[in-house]
Protein backbone atom coordinates (compact mmCIF):
# COMPACT_ATOMS: atom_id res chain seq x y z
CA UNK A 1 0.00 0.00 0.00
CA UNK A 2 2.54 2.54 -1.18
CA UNK A 3 1.47 6.14 -0.60
CA UNK A 4 3.21 9.14 -2.14
CA UNK A 5 3.93 11.75 0.50
CA UNK A 6 1.73 12.58 3.51
CA UNK A 7 4.24 11.01 5.93
CA UNK A 8 3.34 13.29 8.84
CA UNK A 9 -0.36 12.53 8.50
CA UNK A 10 0.27 8.79 8.38
CA UNK A 11 2.57 9.00 11.42
CA UNK A 12 -0.09 10.99 13.28
CA UNK A 13 -2.77 8.40 12.49
CA UNK A 14 -0.49 5.51 13.41
CA UNK A 15 0.38 7.19 16.71
CA UNK A 16 -3.33 7.72 17.40
CA UNK A 17 -3.89 3.99 16.90
CA UNK A 18 -0.99 3.02 19.16
CA UNK A 19 -2.16 5.36 21.93
CA UNK A 20 -5.79 4.33 21.47
CA UNK A 21 -6.75 7.94 20.72
CA UNK A 22 -8.54 7.60 17.41
CA UNK A 23 -11.19 10.23 16.74
CA UNK A 24 -14.70 9.10 15.90
CA UNK A 25 -14.62 11.25 12.75
CA UNK A 26 -11.96 12.71 10.45
CA UNK A 27 -12.04 15.28 7.66
CA UNK A 28 -9.33 14.83 5.03
CA UNK A 29 -9.23 17.87 2.74
CA UNK A 30 -6.94 19.12 0.00
CA UNK A 31 -6.55 19.22 -3.81
CA UNK A 32 -7.83 16.41 -6.02
CA UNK A 33 -5.63 13.51 -7.13
CA UNK A 34 -3.12 13.73 -4.27
CA UNK A 35 -3.94 10.59 -2.26
CA UNK A 36 -6.55 11.55 0.35
CA UNK A 37 -8.63 8.44 -0.36
CA UNK A 38 -5.47 6.33 -0.36
CA UNK A 39 -4.67 7.48 3.17
CA UNK A 40 -8.27 6.70 4.17
CA UNK A 41 -7.74 3.20 2.75
CA UNK A 42 -4.49 2.95 4.69
CA UNK A 43 -6.16 3.86 7.98
CA UNK A 44 -9.03 1.43 7.37
CA UNK A 45 -6.67 -1.38 6.41
CA UNK A 46 -4.51 -0.69 9.46
CA UNK A 47 -7.50 -1.39 11.67
CA UNK A 48 -8.50 -4.68 10.01
CA UNK A 49 -5.17 -6.16 8.84
CA UNK A 50 -4.77 -9.81 9.84
CA UNK A 51 -0.98 -10.01 9.68
CA UNK A 52 0.63 -6.92 11.11
CA UNK A 53 -2.18 -5.42 13.15
CA UNK A 54 -3.08 -1.77 13.71
CA UNK A 55 0.15 -0.82 15.47
CA UNK A 56 2.41 -1.77 12.56
CA UNK A 57 0.26 -0.62 9.66
CA UNK A 58 -1.39 -2.79 7.00
CA UNK A 59 0.49 -5.55 5.20
CA UNK A 60 -1.49 -4.94 2.02
CA UNK A 61 -1.51 -8.67 1.24
CA UNK A 62 -3.89 -10.44 3.64
CA UNK A 63 -7.51 -11.10 2.77
CA UNK A 64 -8.75 -8.14 4.82
CA UNK A 65 -6.28 -5.71 3.25
CA UNK A 66 -7.20 -6.92 -0.24
CA UNK A 67 -10.89 -6.51 0.56
CA UNK A 68 -10.24 -2.92 1.68
CA UNK A 69 -8.39 -2.12 -1.54
CA UNK A 70 -11.26 -3.56 -3.59
CA UNK A 71 -13.90 -1.81 -1.43
CA UNK A 72 -15.36 -5.19 -0.48
CA UNK A 73 -14.66 -5.46 3.25
CA UNK A 74 -17.95 -6.11 5.14
CA UNK A 75 -17.14 -3.66 7.94
CA UNK A 76 -16.00 -0.76 5.74
CA UNK A 77 -18.57 1.30 3.87
CA UNK A 78 -17.79 3.66 1.02
CA UNK A 79 -20.01 6.48 -0.15
CA UNK A 80 -18.91 7.91 -3.46
CA UNK A 81 -20.59 10.08 -6.03
CA UNK A 82 -23.15 8.08 -8.04
CA UNK A 83 -21.69 9.66 -11.18
CA UNK A 84 -18.22 11.17 -11.23
CA UNK A 85 -17.79 14.71 -12.60
CA UNK A 86 -16.76 14.75 -16.24
CA UNK A 87 -13.04 14.85 -16.91
CA UNK A 88 -11.29 16.63 -19.76
CA UNK A 89 -11.37 13.41 -21.78
CA UNK A 90 -15.13 12.95 -21.60
CA UNK A 91 -17.51 14.29 -24.20
CA UNK A 92 -19.73 16.38 -21.96
CA UNK A 93 -20.09 17.13 -18.26
CA UNK A 94 -22.12 14.94 -15.96
CA UNK A 95 -25.47 16.28 -14.83
CA UNK A 96 -25.01 18.42 -11.72
CA UNK A 97 -27.91 16.83 -9.88
CA UNK A 98 -26.26 13.41 -10.13
CA UNK A 99 -23.12 14.61 -8.37
CA UNK A 100 -24.75 15.00 -4.99
CA UNK A 101 -24.59 12.63 -2.02
CA UNK A 102 -28.18 12.27 -0.86
CA UNK A 103 -29.90 11.71 2.46
CA UNK A 104 -30.92 8.12 1.72
CA UNK A 105 -27.23 7.18 1.44
CA UNK A 106 -26.51 8.66 4.87
CA UNK A 107 -29.56 6.93 6.36
CA UNK A 108 -28.36 3.59 5.03
CA UNK A 109 -24.92 4.33 6.46
CA UNK A 110 -26.43 5.02 9.90
CA UNK A 111 -28.15 1.63 9.89
CA UNK A 112 -24.97 -0.21 8.91
CA UNK A 113 -22.78 1.51 11.48
CA UNK A 114 -25.08 0.46 14.32
CA UNK A 115 -24.62 -3.24 13.47
CA UNK A 116 -22.03 -5.38 15.23
CA UNK A 117 -18.76 -5.60 13.26
CA UNK A 118 -18.66 -8.71 11.09
CA UNK A 119 -14.96 -9.54 11.31
CA UNK A 120 -13.14 -6.47 12.65
CA UNK A 121 -13.03 -4.37 15.80
CA UNK A 122 -14.29 -1.24 14.06
CA UNK A 123 -16.91 -0.31 11.52
CA UNK A 124 -15.58 2.36 9.21
CA UNK A 125 -17.31 4.74 6.78
CA UNK A 126 -15.42 6.62 4.08
CA UNK A 127 -17.39 9.41 2.39
CA UNK A 128 -15.65 10.69 -0.73
CA UNK A 129 -16.35 14.11 -2.29
CA UNK A 130 -18.07 15.07 0.97
CA UNK A 131 -18.48 18.67 -0.24
CA UNK A 132 -21.26 17.28 -2.46
CA UNK A 133 -23.53 16.36 0.44
CA UNK A 134 -26.99 17.82 0.02
CA UNK A 135 -28.30 20.01 2.85
CA UNK A 136 -30.56 17.18 3.99
CA UNK A 137 -27.73 14.65 3.85
CA UNK A 138 -25.42 17.01 5.76
CA UNK A 139 -28.04 17.47 8.49
CA UNK A 140 -28.50 13.72 8.76
CA UNK A 141 -24.74 13.21 8.94
CA UNK A 142 -24.52 15.86 11.66
CA UNK A 143 -26.90 13.87 13.86
CA UNK A 144 -24.74 10.81 13.31
CA UNK A 145 -21.60 12.72 14.32
CA UNK A 146 -23.31 14.08 17.43
CA UNK A 147 -24.20 10.57 18.62
CA UNK A 148 -21.71 8.25 16.89
CA UNK A 149 -22.12 4.48 17.35
CA UNK A 150 -19.48 2.77 19.46
CA UNK A 151 -16.42 1.49 17.59
CA UNK A 152 -17.41 3.44 14.47
CA UNK A 153 -15.05 5.74 12.57
CA UNK A 154 -16.23 8.12 9.85
CA UNK A 155 -13.78 9.61 7.36
CA UNK A 156 -14.89 12.53 5.17
CA UNK A 157 -12.79 13.19 2.08
CA UNK A 158 -13.15 16.60 0.45
CA UNK A 159 -11.38 18.96 -1.93
CA UNK A 160 -12.68 21.97 -0.01
CA UNK A 161 -12.76 22.76 3.70
CA UNK A 162 -15.24 25.59 3.20
CA UNK A 163 -17.51 23.20 1.27
CA UNK A 164 -18.21 21.33 4.51
CA UNK A 165 -20.71 22.94 6.95
CA UNK A 166 -19.07 24.42 10.04
CA UNK A 167 -21.27 22.28 12.28
CA UNK A 168 -19.80 19.14 10.72
CA UNK A 169 -16.23 20.48 10.67
CA UNK A 170 -16.42 21.19 14.41
CA UNK A 171 -17.16 17.52 15.10
CA UNK A 172 -14.26 16.07 13.14
CA UNK A 173 -10.48 15.82 13.41
CA UNK A 174 -9.38 17.96 10.45
CA UNK A 175 -6.29 16.93 8.50
CA UNK A 176 -5.05 19.11 5.64
CA UNK A 177 -3.42 17.39 2.65
CA UNK A 178 -0.94 19.17 0.39
CA UNK A 179 0.75 18.21 -2.87
CA UNK A 180 3.47 15.60 -2.22
CA UNK A 181 7.08 16.62 -2.89
CA UNK A 182 7.77 16.74 -6.63
CA UNK A 183 10.90 14.62 -6.25
CA UNK A 184 9.06 11.88 -4.35
CA UNK A 185 6.35 11.59 -6.99
CA UNK A 186 8.95 11.48 -9.78
CA UNK A 187 10.79 8.67 -7.95
CA UNK A 188 7.49 6.78 -7.68
CA UNK A 189 6.79 7.14 -11.41
CA UNK A 190 10.31 6.02 -12.31
CA UNK A 191 10.22 3.04 -9.96
CA UNK A 192 6.71 1.77 -10.75
CA UNK A 193 6.41 2.61 -14.45
CA UNK A 194 10.00 2.59 -15.66
CA UNK A 195 9.87 6.21 -16.83
CA UNK A 196 12.92 8.33 -17.45
CA UNK A 197 13.42 11.31 -15.17
CA UNK A 198 12.53 13.72 -18.00
CA UNK A 199 9.37 11.80 -18.95
CA UNK A 200 8.26 11.62 -15.33
CA UNK A 201 8.92 15.35 -14.87
CA UNK A 202 6.91 16.25 -17.98
CA UNK A 203 3.95 14.09 -16.96
CA UNK A 204 3.88 15.41 -13.43
CA UNK A 205 4.15 18.99 -14.68
CA UNK A 206 1.18 18.45 -17.00
CA UNK A 207 -0.69 16.97 -14.04
CA UNK A 208 -0.02 20.13 -11.99
CA UNK A 209 1.94 18.08 -9.45
CA UNK A 210 -0.99 15.74 -8.74
CA UNK A 211 0.25 12.13 -8.50
CA UNK A 212 -3.14 10.57 -9.20
CA UNK A 213 -3.54 12.46 -12.45
CA UNK A 214 0.04 11.69 -13.52
CA UNK A 215 -0.63 7.99 -12.94
CA UNK A 216 -3.80 8.27 -15.04
CA UNK A 217 -1.71 9.73 -17.86
CA UNK A 218 0.74 6.80 -17.67
CA UNK A 219 -1.93 4.12 -17.50
CA UNK A 220 -4.19 5.74 -20.13
CA UNK A 221 -2.06 7.42 -22.83
CA UNK A 222 -5.17 8.47 -24.74
CA UNK A 223 -6.12 10.74 -21.83
CA UNK A 224 -2.70 12.37 -21.99
CA UNK A 225 -3.08 12.98 -25.71
CA UNK A 226 -6.54 14.50 -25.29
CA UNK A 227 -5.32 16.67 -22.41
CA UNK A 228 -2.51 18.05 -24.57
CA UNK A 229 -4.95 18.61 -27.42
CA UNK A 230 -7.23 20.60 -25.10
CA UNK A 231 -4.26 22.70 -24.02
CA UNK A 232 -3.40 23.45 -27.66
CA UNK A 233 -7.05 24.29 -28.35
CA UNK A 234 -7.21 26.76 -25.45
CA UNK A 235 -3.93 28.45 -26.44
CA UNK A 236 -5.30 28.89 -29.97
CA UNK A 237 -8.59 30.34 -28.73
CA UNK A 238 -6.84 32.82 -26.43
CA UNK A 239 -4.42 33.82 -29.20
CA UNK A 240 -7.10 34.72 -31.74
CA UNK A 241 -9.06 38.00 -31.52
CA UNK A 242 -12.68 36.90 -31.21
CA UNK A 243 -15.96 38.18 -29.85
CA UNK A 244 -16.59 37.18 -26.24
CA UNK A 245 -19.71 35.17 -27.09
CA UNK A 246 -17.82 33.20 -29.75
CA UNK A 247 -14.98 32.49 -27.34
CA UNK A 248 -17.44 31.40 -24.69
CA UNK A 249 -19.01 28.72 -26.86
CA UNK A 250 -15.56 27.24 -27.47
CA UNK A 251 -13.99 27.43 -24.03
CA UNK A 252 -17.05 25.98 -22.30
CA UNK A 253 -15.89 22.54 -23.46
CA UNK A 254 -12.43 22.97 -21.91
CA UNK A 255 -12.21 21.90 -18.24
CA UNK A 256 -10.62 24.21 -15.71
CA UNK A 257 -7.76 21.77 -15.05
CA UNK A 258 -6.60 22.54 -18.59
CA UNK A 259 -7.02 26.27 -18.00
CA UNK A 260 -4.74 26.06 -14.98
CA UNK A 261 -2.19 24.10 -16.97
CA UNK A 262 -2.07 26.70 -19.72
CA UNK A 263 -1.85 29.66 -17.32
CA UNK A 264 0.89 27.90 -15.36
CA UNK A 265 2.83 27.34 -18.61
CA UNK A 266 2.42 30.99 -19.59
CA UNK A 267 3.89 32.02 -16.24
CA UNK A 268 6.81 29.60 -16.71
CA UNK A 269 7.52 30.99 -20.17
CA UNK A 270 7.48 34.56 -18.89
CA UNK A 271 9.99 33.50 -16.22
CA UNK A 272 12.23 31.95 -18.87
CA UNK A 273 11.52 28.41 -17.67
CA UNK A 274 10.50 25.29 -19.58
CA UNK A 275 6.72 24.78 -19.99
CA UNK A 276 5.14 21.42 -19.20
CA UNK A 277 4.05 21.09 -22.84
CA UNK A 278 7.21 21.81 -24.91
CA UNK A 279 5.28 21.34 -28.16
CA UNK A 280 3.42 24.59 -27.42
CA UNK A 281 6.48 26.60 -26.43
CA UNK A 282 6.35 28.89 -29.49
CA UNK A 283 2.62 29.55 -29.21
CA UNK A 284 2.90 30.08 -25.47
CA UNK A 285 5.74 32.57 -25.92
CA UNK A 286 3.68 34.60 -28.40
CA UNK A 287 0.61 34.54 -26.15
CA UNK A 288 2.56 35.35 -22.98
CA UNK A 289 3.44 38.77 -24.41
CA UNK A 290 -0.20 39.80 -24.10
CA UNK A 291 -0.22 39.32 -20.31
CA UNK A 292 1.74 40.66 -17.37
CA UNK A 293 2.84 38.30 -14.61
CA UNK A 294 0.34 39.91 -12.26
CA UNK A 295 -2.48 39.43 -14.75
CA UNK A 296 -1.63 35.74 -15.16
CA UNK A 297 -1.58 35.32 -11.38
CA UNK A 298 -4.98 37.04 -11.18
CA UNK A 299 -6.38 34.72 -13.86
CA UNK A 300 -5.09 31.67 -11.98
CA UNK A 301 -6.83 32.92 -8.84
CA UNK A 302 -10.02 33.49 -10.85
CA UNK A 303 -9.87 29.93 -12.19
CA UNK A 304 -9.50 28.50 -8.69
CA UNK A 305 -12.42 30.64 -7.54
CA UNK A 306 -14.51 29.38 -10.45
CA UNK A 307 -13.65 25.79 -9.52
CA UNK A 308 -14.90 26.50 -6.02
CA UNK A 309 -18.17 27.93 -7.32
CA UNK A 310 -18.77 25.00 -9.64
CA UNK A 311 -18.14 22.52 -6.81
CA UNK A 312 -21.02 24.23 -5.00
CA UNK A 313 -23.35 23.81 -7.97
CA UNK A 314 -23.33 27.47 -9.04
CA UNK A 315 -24.74 27.99 -12.54
CA UNK A 316 -21.95 26.77 -14.82
CA UNK A 317 -22.70 29.16 -17.67
CA UNK A 318 -22.67 32.25 -15.44
CA UNK A 319 -19.46 31.13 -13.69
CA UNK A 320 -17.65 30.54 -16.98
CA UNK A 321 -18.91 33.79 -18.49
CA UNK A 322 -17.57 35.66 -15.48
CA UNK A 323 -14.19 33.92 -15.85
CA UNK A 324 -13.95 34.72 -19.54
CA UNK A 325 -14.82 38.38 -19.03
CA UNK A 326 -11.91 38.67 -16.59
CA UNK A 327 -9.29 37.39 -19.05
Amino acid sequence: MEIIGHHRIIQFLQKSIINNKLAHAYLFYGPAHIGKSKVAEYLAASLVCQNQGPRAGPCGECINCQQVLKHLHPDIYWISEPVRPAKFYEAKPASKDKRQIRINQIRQLKERLTLTPFSATYKIAIIEEAENLTIQAANSLLKLLEEPPQKAIIILVSKSLSGIPATIRSRTQILRFSLPPFSETISFLKKNFGLSCEKAWNLLSLALGQPGLAIEFVENPEKLILYQEKMAELVKILSEPQEVHYRFEKVLTIPLEVWLGVIRDLILVKLGLRPSNPALKGSLKDLAGAYSKKKLADIASQILETQFYLSHNVNEKLAMENLLLNI
